[in-house]
């Protein structure tokens, strides 16, 4: 079995994070909320292609991303 991307958590979570309002084109971290000002946000017109790879960019450990929630 291979590792999931944080992309692919990211995926996973998708549904509680819209339902827990959490903005999907900021990455950040869901656990202590941490975020990197606008250094991985994606604008508006990005594709989901460049939403999920500013989830892979961002500087988080997938164990915080799977665990914590």
């Amino acid at each position: 079995m291979t590792m999931p991307s944080k992309a692919d958590i990211f995926e996973h979570w998708k549904k509680w994070l819209i339902k827990n309002g959490f903005s999907l084109r900021e990455p950040n971290c869901w656990a202590c909320g941490i975020w990197w000002d606008s250094n991985y946000d994606v604008d508006g017109g990005a594709t989901w292609g460049e939403v999920r790879e500013a989830w892979n960019r961002v500087p988080l450990q997938r164990s915080i991303l799977f665990l914590n929630h």
